[in-house]
């Protein structure tokens, strides 16, 4: 897959490869909606993330919270966003959490296990402001860009 080695669970950055944007929690404190923002990095840490694999699967974790991505009331339908909810490391993980990482060369393609759709930026506007929220729609073939994800080590 196009992931760093995982053995020392270190924090990783998710990039859009279509917007060049990171993944990030609407909050600072690590909940909330996934969003993007401007790449920082590790100054920002609601940017970094852990990657746990499973048995059923690979849970994203907020390194700020702790909290897993998770999709908005377990929703298998396109057009459900994204946000962080409780998952507790070490137990297993609650269907809710759990996604497949699709290998696309050096990046992968992020599902969500209870539905065959994949993760892309959506832009809406919030309080009169463009945001970028992530949403899982149906998987284009090939991957489109804004489909594609870049995991890397937080610097």
């Amino acid at each position: 897959l196009g992931l760093p080695d995982l053995e020392s669970r270190p924090p990783l950055i998710i990039e859009n490869k279509g917007t060049g944007q990171v993944l990030e929690t609407s909050n600072p404190d690590g909940t909330g909606l996934l969003v993007l923002g401007t790449k920082v990095g590790r100054k920002k840490p609601s940017q970094c993330w852990y990657v746990d694999r499973e048995e059923k699967g690979t849970v994203i974790r907020n390194a700020v919270s702790g909290l897993a991505v998770g999709v908005m009331f377990m929703s298998a339908e396109p057009g459900a966003v994204a946000r962080v909810s409780v998952c507790e490391r070490g137990k297993q993980a609650h269907p809710d959490n759990l996604f497949k990482l699709t290998d696309a060369g050096r990046a992968v393609v992020l599902t969500y296990r209870n539905a065959d759709l994949a993760f892309q930026p959506v832009e809406v506007k919030v309080k009169a402001v463009n945001v970028w929220q992530i949403a899982q729609e149906k998987k284009a073939s090939p991957p489109a860009a804004n489909q594609l994800w870049l995991v890397t080590e937080a610097k």
